[in-house]
């Protein structure tokens, strides 16, 4: 809850939310400007009215913590595989007596 809190209190200072295709959601706004982490020499200064850097902002709050939370999961889930598979070859040890696991 912490987390959802703080992104949209920030996001609403920075002026975040703007029009993003069918919904409102963190977006640049005109959609097409340059935003400030995309100039050069061509282009000196931004064209966003509002939402400026909002692609670092998406990654930031939504991207990077849904891959991290995906990997975690993952993780985790190879984890416990290899946590169960090595309790079933010692049960198939213990139960034949033996050093090497017989599986059929």
């Amino acid at each position: 809850i912490s987390w959802g809190l703080i992104t949209a209190i920030v996001s609403l200072s920075l002026k975040l939310y703007n029009p993003a295709n069918w919904d409102c959601w963190i977006a640049p706004f005109p959609p097409d400007c340059t935003q400030s982490f995309q100039l050069d020499h061509d282009y000196p200064s931004t064209s966003c009215v509002r939402g400026d850097n909002a692609s670092i902002f998406q990654w930031a709050f939504f991207f990077a913590p849904l891959w991290m939370a995906i990997i975690f999961v993952t993780g985790t889930m190879i984890s416990v595989y290899h946590n169960v598979r090595s309790k079933e070859l010692e049960m198939v040890r213990s139960r034949l007596g033996t050093n090497k696991p017989q599986l059929n």
